[in-house]
């Protein structure tokens, strides 16, 4: 009889361990135990458009479920001080590994200056903290623990970019400390300059191989209203494109982009229209690309393509 029970209690011990590396399936087992790095600032918007609105854009780096009811997030101005702390949400909100959240206090207006097809899990703030636009901080706080902080500066802003205003700062790495110089950069142009909510223009890419820029096909049929695309496949952020397109005899045809901000993974569509809008007739015409940044670097691709009609 003895036996018997100590069988059981060691199978019942074996059978917990065991469930407890799941990945969590429901709400209630959520982020008991938490630790710095488990949710993180991820992006940033400290001045918004003209009608839209600040945000905060939260990744949870972690295996776990966190409910946001037991968080908060606090302002600091450029003068070095802090607001009250404001409760992002007063029922439970759940954040899921390897998902973001975008807090705002209206996050229609911020997904309507930045549409997007992913989709975005949002809170609303009524007392989001006032962001100072030149420099300041945020925080994000659970009970009196500081889990995460970013301090910025418009100075932080890509020089190459003329206008801030409506440009997010975005996390690069989620595996380097969030103040680390360069892990939070201008958000990319083919977004619109921020990507509130979902993956971010500007993320990590150091271990790509490959082109650095290429075409997607090699003959477009305008027949078809085809496209054809540009794909860069960058190692770091930051960088600037100049896309134009001409024809075997060197006639400049169509500029595509110019003064364009890259994300890492990124893409640049073309119809096969000349400037006048007007279908160009069946030839070979090239790509003639330039990624250059606002530290001197510059590299130009030429890449080929046939179009059909």
């Amino acid at each position: 009889m003895k036996l018997s029970y100590v069988l059981s209690r060691v199978l019942f011990a074996i059978i917990l361990v065991s469930c407890s590396k799941e990945r969590p399936l429901a709400p209630h087992a959520m982020d008991e135990g938490d630790f710095a790095g488990d949710l993180l600032i991820s992006e940033i918007l400290v001045d918004p458009k003209k009608d839209g609105a600040e945000f905060l854009e939260l990744y949870n780096s972690s295996d776990k479920v966190i409910d946001l009811a037991a968080y908060t997030i606090a302002s600091t101005n450029s003068k070095g001080v802090t607001g009250t702390p404001r409760t992002i949400s007063a029922s439970s909100q759940y954040i899921y590994p390897g998902t973001y959240k975008l807090i705002s206090k209206s996050p229609d207006a911020v997904l309507e200056h930045y549409p997007s097809n992913a989709q975005i899990e949002t809170v609303a703030v009524e007392n989001f903290p006032q962001l100072t636009n030149t420099e300041g901080a945020v925080l994000l706080l659970k009970g009196k623990e500081t889990i995460d902080s970013l301090h910025y500066s418009a100075k932080m802003h890509d020089p190459l970019i003329r206008n801030s205003k409506g440009v997010s700062f975005e996390r690069v790495s989620f595996k380097k400390a969030t103040n680390n110089a360069g892990n939070f950069i201008s958000s990319s142009a083919t977004t619109g300059y921020a990507s509130p909510g979902y993956q971010n223009s500007q993320r990590d890419n150091s271990h790509a191989t490959g082109p650095l820029a290429q075409l997607s096909k090699r003959t477009l049929d305008n027949s078809k209203n085809e496209t054809i695309s540009v794909q860069f496949n960058l190692r770091e952020g930051g960088k600037m494109t100049n896309i134009t397109i001409f024809s075997t005899a060197g006639r400049k045809i169509f500029e595509l982009v110019q003064n364009h901000r890259l994300g890492t993974l990124d893409h640049i569509y073309w119809d096969g229209q000349a400037t006048d809008q007007r279908k160009l007739p069946s030839g070979t015409y090239y790509f003639h690309i330039e990624i250059y940044d606002s530290n001197g670097s510059y590299q130009q691709f030429k890449e080929i393509c046939f179009i059909s009609s």
